[in-house]
């Protein structure tokens, strides 16, 4: 028999793979295989994580997976695929033909597939979701269905239909049109099932309107009475004059508590009454007597701004500087008020010497205007004394400052500088006569005149003698 050689080669070939083949996957699937990363490097353990939640009725979703296995060196590896381990709910296959049909947690098993003695456990939430569409109500336009998975409570959205005519939206009614319990906008509500929810309508109240009238109380002038105002009013510009030396201060509300200013809303709910509120055309600061630095920079800023007198109070003691004198001061950013009272030891050649004031701006000066100066009095002022104020010049001059009025509580006069002033008690000086002493004074010098001329005239001329006056007195 000839034997083809070609055929043997060819035999011998097929042989040896089948072979291998074999070997190769007897080898793969024998029992106890171990799963090998390198060589030497097996798997010891391996754990899982869901993300995200499956919808009831939906699969899982293997995108959503991650699987993470431990090698013997202890690093870690992640697994791409899954092809590498089988999942189980209890004793079931979790495939890709598996639905979850029920809500809640459930804890699935993950199971190397070379060796399922490579075990751990994850937990899957799987959630409702459900169908919310919106009912009008009476109501026109539309609003688009909501898928809503049950992962967190429903907030209720805006209102996003047209109301009746006549009507504004109340509120939502969930889940039938009947429910008394209105939502509003932004409520959260439990929903656990496919839920209409209805849009409730209310009528528009009838607006009511009021009238508001505006007092000048002591002003003059007119502000037009408001006939239809609404439950909500912005208060106006004050347009009466205000009275003479006086401004604008705020608006005084009849019924209301406090003071309110221009552009104030205040609610109304009936007719009002509303009173202009003026105050002194001056700004007013007060002061620590003690402290003889006075900072008055802000305080003469703001009176120059606002074209103002301005008016210091330190314990008692007023310096009231007119409008003129404000506008005359120059630089004014650091400005103090220097104010010392000396009421014993006094040096100055003034009988009958209170107190000595010096006063003076350090920063500024007013070249302008006046300044009256008011001092308090502890007691009264002797009956006999009247209160008199000088002024110290530099030079010792001393001058006499008229007192435009003093009674028992003050002393008030005004100056165009500041100095250093003494208020002095001096005897009353002797007073002339009265008018009606120099009449009297007058008639009776006429008399003594008349009676010495006749006196002359009778005595004299005549050579009468009083007999014969007498005798004329005795015929009449």
């Amino acid at each position: 028999m000839k034997i083809n050689s070609k055929n043997m080669i060819t035999t011998f070939c097929l042989t040896f793979a089948i072979f291998m083949t074999f070997c190769v996957f007897g080898f793969v699937i024998q029992p106890n295989t171990k799963t090998v990363f390198g060589e030497g490097n097996e798997v010891v353990a391996i754990s899982a994580t869901y993300d995200g939640v499956i919808i009831r009725g939906q699969k899982l979703n293997s995108e959503n997976l991650s699987v993470e296995v431990t090698l013997e060196d202890e690093t870690k590896e992640r697994l791409n695929s899954l092809s590498g381990v089988n999942i189980y709910r209890g004793e079931q296959v979790i495939d890709e033909t598996y639905s979850f049909n029920e809500a809640g947690t459930i804890t699935l098993t993950i199971k190397l597939k070379t060796n399922e003695s490579i075990m751990s456990t994850f937990d899957v939430v799987v959630v409702n979701k459900y169908i919310i569409s919106f009912d009008s109500h009476g109501g026109s336009g539309t609003m688009a269905d909501e898928e809503y998975v049950a992962v967190e409570p429903y907030m209720l959205p805006q209102c996003e239909f047209t109301a009746p005519q006549g009507k504004q939206f109340a509120g939502w009614a969930i889940g039938d049109v009947q429910n008394t319990n209105i939502k509003l906008y932004g409520d959260i509500v439990e929903i656990s099932k496919n839920t209409t929810i209805y849009a409730i309508w209310k009528d528009i109240p009838q607006q009511t309107t009021y009238s508001i009238e505006f007092i000048a109380n002591g002003g003059s002038g007119t502000m037009q009475t408001i006939e239809n105002a609404m439950s909500e009013f912005v208060l106006p510009q004050c347009t009466f004059k205000a009275p003479a030396g006086k401004v604008f201060m705020a608006y005084q509300i009849e019924g209301m508590e406090g003071f309110f200013s221009v552009g104030n809303i205040i609610n109304v709910t009936n007719n009002l009454k509303i009173y202009a509120i003026w105050e002194p055309d001056c700004i007013r600061r007060e002061f620590v007597l003690k402290d003889p630095n006075k900072q008055i920079a802000d305080a003469i800023l703001e009176a120059q701004n606002n074209n103002r007198a301005l008016i210091i109070e330190m314990e008692g003691y007023v310096v009231e500087f007119d409008k003129a004198a404000v506008q005359s001061m120059t630089n004014t950013t650091n400005v103090v008020l220097v104010f010392e009272v000396q009421e014993e030891g006094f040096s100055e050649n003034i009988s009958g010497t209170q107190k000595v004031i010096t006063i003076y701006l350090d920063g500024t000066s007013f070249s302008q205007g006046v300044a009256q100066i008011s001092i308090p009095l502890q007691e009264q002022i002797p009956r006999n004394k009247v209160a008199k104020v000088f002024s110290i010049k530099n030079d010792g001059e001393i001058e006499n400052i008229t007192v435009l009025e003093q009674n028992d509580e003050c002393v008030i006069f005004e100056t165009t500088h500041f100095s250093t002033f003494v208020l002095a008690y001096q005897a009353k000086s002797s007073q002339g006569l009265t008018a009606w002493a120099i009449v009297l004074i007058i008639l009776a010098s006429l008399l003594v005149v008349w009676i010495s001329g006749f006196a002359i005239y009778w005595f004299g001329i005549q050579q009468k003698t009083w007999r014969d006056l007498k005798h004329i007195f005795k015929k009449q």
